[in-house]
C-alpha cells in the first residue's frame, strides 16, 4: 500500500472535478511538465496516492517527489498519456496540472 501525500497543501484554485477515463485534458504549463503535450489522454484516475496504483505503482511514487517539487499535493491523480501519439508513453499527474477537461 502507498503513503497518501499530508506533507503539502493543495494548491489555491485547484477545483476541477475528477476527469474520467478517456476525458481530453488541457494541461497547465510548469516547469515539471514542460515536455508534456498541452494535451492529454486520460488512462486512469486516483483519488489519492494511498490507492494502489499497480501495475504502474512507480508512478504514485514519483508523484510524491512532483508534489514536493511544486509544494502542493493533487486533489485526484490520472495516468495520461498523448491522444496524438499513444507510442509516447504514460505519464501521471496531479489534479493542479489540469487547466480543464472535455469529454469525448
Amino acid at each position: 500500500m502507498f503513503e497518501d501525500d499530508n506533507r503539502n497543501p493543495f494548491m489555491p484554485g485547484d477545483t476541477l472535478p475528477k476527469p474520467n477515463t478517456g476525458d481530453i485534458l488541457y494541461i497547465r504549463r510548469m516547469e515539471i511538465n514542460e515536455e508534456m503535450p498541452s494535451r492529454v489522454r486520460v488512462v486512469y484516475t486516483h483519488d489519492s496516492l494511498a490507492e494502489s496504483w499497480d501495475p504502474i505503482g512507480e508512478h504514485a511514487w514519483s508523484m510524491h517527489d512532483t508534489n514536493d517539487a511544486v509544494g502542493f499535493k493533487g486533489r485526484w491523480y490520472a495516468i495520461v498519456e498523448n491522444p496524438e501519439c499513444e507510442e509516447d508513453g504514460e505519464w501521471a499527474i496531479a489534479s493542479y496540472e489540469a487547466l480543464a477537461y472535455v469529454q469525448p
